[in-house]
């Protein structure tokens, strides 16, 4: 009869209406849950065509069903955010290295190498005053000594930096090769739902947050199957594919740039040993620093203090001391990468200290009042020294700025994917008004339907 095929059609759009509630109440529990991205039921007829007993008699239309429950999301925009999330860790950790670089070597900071060669120079001006004054000659060799161990730990800690570098880069290597193994583990359950008609969305959710973070630690590049998982690669190898995922490593290999600061060249491979270039995300910043910012740091700090060494030599070697020697370096370059120390021709020697020139009286301070004037010298050490410190400073406030633009253009990425694919409860209390009112006609048609059975039952004419 008639009333029994529509209330079947009501009884359906009672079920599909309850469903479409109850994903509108899962989309507001959870507009606070990073990563989620709301979710709508999409509807569709279901067709029930028949024909009667006398040929043209056509009946359609069976209710409503749920086709999907679909995730709402602009792929897009989200791989938008994906990128701009990688450039801005990557610029955000170059800053990082360059902050740390300046801090060690310590710019103009009280203390640092800058008020140490003041120092030196300073009582080289202090024993032109009194050329014979021993305690002044010692203070000078006190001076020269704390300048060379204040270089010496200066490039340690470069140095140190580096082996911190490092290991943050096993590190990096690491949360990828983790992330690679759980996307390929939530992507053989994403397939296993899908197979069996189940809901993968909050595994896809899942899946999606950890594509984001590996994407912040490099530059990949991440291509849906339609099937439901997603193939992972990495300067065009293979990360993630077909449920199954690669391993990176790091290897070392000898660089002839390198080896003079007594380092190593750090690659990261794949598991065929290609070695991968790395463009994007923490792990490009990290090889940048190691392959190129650290050791430019290092080798601009050698050269500065290679230079002090060569220039106050040349003045003090030509110069007679004393006790009549002449010939003798006050600093030398040590033999152990980036070591700077007290010339072993005066160590512990106060009396060679050459004050005068040659052919001149005791007295004479000619050759260590030069010493001093070497300070204010354009192309003297302290201006080599201000140079380096410059430079790094601009490099400095270069990266930040590259990193706000970042940052700034990544937030903007986040908001855009947000609005296309996050839950707006002005927007789900509207959905869930609609789906109630639907809900609340469906019931009405059937205690309607129920109404017009019994008020048939009642005068006697059902089965007639």
């Amino acid at each position: 009869m008639p009333s029994f095929g529509s209330l079947n059609i009501a009884y359906t759009g009672l079920n599909a209406h309850q469903q479409r509630i109850n994903v509108i109440g899962e989309n507001i529990t959870n507009v606070n849950t990073p990563g989620y991205h709301k979710q709508r039921v999409e509807l569709g007829p279901i067709h029930n065509n028949s024909s009667g007993l006398i040929v043209g008699d056509y009946r359609s239309g069976g209710g409503v069903q749920v086709l999907d429950i679909a995730r709402v999301r602009d792929k897009t925009l989200s791989d938008h955010a994906r990128s701009q999330g990688g450039r801005a860790t990557a610029a955000s950790e170059r800053a990082d290295i360059l902050h740390a670089l300046e801090d060690v070597i310590g710019g103009l900071n009280p203390g640092g190498l800058h008020d140490q060669m003041t120092d030196l120079f300073n009582s080289f001006d202090d024993l032109a005053g009194s050329p014979d004054d021993p305690a002044m000659r010692r203070v000078v060799l006190q001076r020269a000594e704390i300048v060379g161990q204040g270089f010496t730990r200066t490039a340690g800690d470069i140095d140190d930096l580096r082996s911190r570098t490092e290991e943050e880069l096993f590190d990096t290597v690491r949360a990828i090769n983790s992330l690679s193994d759980q996307i390929a583990s939530a992507d053989a359950e994403i397939l296993g739902a899908n197979t069996i008609d189940a809901d993968p969305n909050t595994l896809t959710d899942q899946r999606d947050m950890m594509i984001t973070e590996l994407a912040a630690l490099a530059d990949v590049t991440i291509s849906e199957q339609a099937d439901g998982q997603v193939t992972i690669s990495l300067d065009g190898q293979l990360l993630v594919s077909n449920g199954l995922s690669q391993e990176l490593e790091v290897v070392y290999a000898v660089d002839p740039t390198l080896s003079p600061l007594g380092y190593a060249d750090v690659n990261v491979v794949n598991q065929s040993g290609r070695e991968l270039n790395v463009t994007g995300g923490t792990l490009a910043a990290q090889l940048e620093a190691l392959q190129t910012t650290i050791p430019d740091g290092r080798r601009a700090l050698d050269a500065v203090a290679a230079d002090l060494a060569a220039q106050v030599n040349a003045i003090h070697s030509v110069g007679v001391s004393i006790d009549g020697s002449t010939g003798n370096d006050l600093l030398e370059v040590g033999p152990n990468t980036g070591e700077l120390r007290l010339s072993p021709d005066v160590a512990g020697q106060p009396d060679r200290v050459a004050t005068r020139l040659p052919g001149s009286g005791l007295l004479d301070n000619g050759n260590i009042r030069a010493l001093a004037q070497l300070a204010d010298e354009p192309g003297g050490p302290m201006a080599g020294f201000v140079t380096v410190v410059g430079e790094l400073a601009a490099k400095v406030s270069a990266s930040d700025g590259q990193a706000n633009a970042a940052e700034i253009a990544k937030q903007q990425a986040d908001t855009m994917a947000l609005a296309a694919g996050g839950v707006s409860l002005d927007e789900e209390l509207t959905e869930l008004i609609t789906a109630q009112r639907a809900y609340e006609a469906s019931a009405r048609i059937m205690t309607s339907i129920d109404e017009m059975l019994q008020t048939l039952m009642t005068v006697g004419l059902v089965g007639r």
